[in-house]
């Protein structure tokens, strides 16, 4: 017969391990479509899969092509649902005359990893930064006398955080010859 203790050490383990789970899953990052998932489809994917080219009557260009069926008749991706999406699996099969992207190496693991984790959160497509509204951000709270804008308290808080302190200011001549620079491209000549 289990004891009483025993009994509460199971149920104790039991939902400590439960918590653990949800906790792990909890805590996955959310995958960034501009920064993450977009670059790797502009790099190895639009070329066949966007635009006027559309292979196998799929596109990655915008979201609504992405989830459309595709010319199997089913979507090649399925928010929510990697190990349902085809586009995962092309990705992910050995076949080269399967596998994506077609007769190129395949991805790598980090940039499937990343694929697959957003197709999981629901294969959401980012706005693009035009047409995103541009809000007010708050000016860190910073004093320093190196500090002569609300810009400076913006690059002195990232100083601080990196445990740097700020150059001490370039003389006119100096100044001069990197705006020369800037503009020319070229070394001044002596």
């Amino acid at each position: 017969m289990i004891t009483s203790n025993y009994k509460i050490l199971i149920a104790v383990s039991i939902l400590a391990a439960v918590a653990g789970g949800w906790y792990m899953l909890s805590n996955e990052k959310k995958v960034d479509f501009n920064t993450q998932v977009k670059p790797i489809l502009n790099k190895k994917c639009i070329s066949c899969h966007g635009g006027v080219k559309q292979s196998g009557g799929f596109s990655v260009l915008f979201r609504e092509e992405a989830l459309a069926k595709t010319e199997s008749g089913k979507p090649a991706i399925v928010p929510g649902k990697p190990e349902e999406s085809e586009f995962i699996r092309r990705l992910t099969i050995n076949d080269p005359e399967e596998r994506m992207p077609y007769k190129h190496d395949p991805l790598p693991k980090e940039e499937i990893k990343i694929l697959k984790n957003w197709v999981k959160q629901g294969a959401e497509w980012g706005k693009h930064w035009a047409y995103i509204s541009v809000e007010k951000e708050e000016i860190p709270d910073e004093d320093d006398d190196w500090i002569k804008n609300d810009i400076d308290r913006f690059i002195f808080q990232k100083l601080d955080e990196e445990n740097l302190t700020p150059s001490d200011e370039a003389d006119k001549s100096t100044l001069l010859r990197r705006v020369s620079l800037d503009l020319t491209g070229l070394p001044l000549q002596k």
